[in-house]
Order: C-alpha cells, then sequence, then structure tokens
C-alpha cells in the first residue's frame, strides 16, 4: 500500500530524527465508547472500553481491546484532575504471532481556558505502562515498564449550537506527543506522533457521535491511518461542549 506524507518532511525529520524509510502503512479501525458518570457537582466517573482492529493489510489479524476507568475532581470549568487505571490486551489471530497484557496506571490534568463555550483544551497524562507478553522466537514470557508521558491540544468549531450555547454539530481536530520518559528495554525517546479531524453531532442531550480520521505515526516510521467512531455517553445532563 502506498503512503502519502500527511505532515511536511522537514517536521518528521525534527520530530523523528534518524527514522528509517516510511513505507509501512497499515489501515485501521478504533472503535470507543466513553462513559462520563458526574457525582455531584465537583466529581466524575468515566469509563472508555475501545475496540481497535487492522484492516489493511491484514485485514482482522491484529486486535486491541483497552478498558479504562478513572475518577475525576473538578475545579470549576477550567480544570480537571483524574487519576486512573486501563487494562490493554493485543495480538495477532495466529497463535504463532506474540501477544501482550498491560497494566497502565495513570495521571491526568485537563485544562479548557475560559474562552466563549470553552473549544480549545489542553490534557497532560502520565501513565506507567506494565507489560507481559509471549516471546515467540525463544518462548517464555517478556515483562517491561514504561513510562509515558502524552500531551495533548484539541479545539472544536461549531456548525449549530441549541438556544442554551451547547454544540449540536461541529469539528474537531487534535495533536497529541506521547514521549517515552523512561523504560527497562528502549532508548528514551518519542515514540508517537498523532494528529486526528472528525465530525461531532451531538444526538441527544446525553448522547454525542463523533466520527473521524486519526493519523498515527510510530518511532519506527511505521504509519498508521485510522477511521475513529466514538460514542460519548453522559448521564444527568448535557455532555461539555
Amino acid at each position: 500500500m502506498s503512503s502519502g506524507r500527511p505532515v511536511p518532511a522537514f517536521l518528521l525529520l525534527v520530530l523523528f530524527p534518524g527514522l528509517p524509510s516510511l513505507a509501512q502503512s497499515t489501515g485501521d479501525l478504533w472503535l470507543r465508547y466513553v462513559l462520563h458518570v458526574p457525582i455531584g457537582e465537583q466529581w466524575g466517573l468515566q469509563f472508555d472500553p475501545d475496540l481497535r482492529t487492522e484492516l489493511i493489510p491484514d485485514g482482522g489479524m491484529f486486535h486491541q481491546a483497552l478498558w479504562r476507568m478513572e475518577g475525576q475532581r473538578h475545579f470549576g470549568q477550567a480544570h480537571t484532575l483524574a487519576l486512573g487505571l486501563a487494562y490493554v490486551t493485543a495480538g495477532w489471530a495466529d497463535p504463532d504471532q506474540a501477544t501482550t497484557q498491560e497494566w497502565r496506571p495513570h495521571i491526568a490534568w485537563t485544562v479548557c481556558p475560559g474562552t466563549a463555550h470553552r473549544p480549545l483544551l489542553f490534557r497532560a497524562r502520565c501513565e506507567l505502562r506494565n507489560t507481559t507478553g509471549t516471546r515467540t522466537e525463544e518462548g517464555g514470557t517478556a515483562w517491561g515498564r514504561t513510562l509515558r508521558a502524552r500531551a495533548m491540544v484539541q479545539y472544536d468549531v461549531a456548525f449549530r449550537r441549541d438556544t442554551d450555547g451547547h454544540l449540536q454539530s461541529g469539528s474537531r481536530v487534535s495533536a497529541e506527543g506521547l514521549y517515552r520518559a523512561w523504560t527497562d528495554h528502549h532508548v528514551a525517546d518519542l515514540d508517537q506522533l498523532r494528529l486526528y479531524a472528525g465530525y461531532l453531532h451531538k444526538v441527544s442531550s446525553a448522547l454525542d457521535l463523533e466520527v473521524g480520521y486519526l493519523w498515527l505515526l510510530r518511532e519506527d516510521g511505521t504509519m498508521q491511518h485510522w477511521l475513529r467512531m466514538s460514542l460519548a455517553h453522559r448521564t444527568g445532563g448535557h455532555h461539555p461542549s
């Protein structure tokens, strides 16, 4: 599969010095469900089950499933502190290929600056990846830990709002960098770059549908093209716009 270069070549050279050829490319599907459960005015819970699978070139062969839960403490409308834990399983349908399991505790800080309707969002997350997996060449189990820092900026553009100012339809763009700050087995380095653009539609006062394209570049030069579909459900009122 031929691959274009959605970002300028000089930017790739700055962010990923010494990258090999960017010939590898995959097409993937990412399904997300996000459940927000407010607890009073200042607290909340969030549950994120995700399913990710490769479509091109090995359709249905690779799967990754993630279950994340976090508790949130809101400080006004602008700031949210979250503590959470994710469990991840990944592997190939072929039993001869390696599979991995991962426990991933995290802490995150989200900021929505106090502009009208707060369309801008910044999020910083630090996560400790505890991974176990099979080694197909040697047999046995591999184990490793990685401390990864993530920074994301996101912006929403409303096409339509209701009389109260809540977003009814619009577009969303985001950029996120993931950096390995410390690891058992690899050199600390930039791990991933993610660029996203999507369309949002409010199905009801408590349900948002989002469909978009995510371009992901890994440190080894692999590019992944994701069709990401998200359903965000908030109990007890409007989903924040």
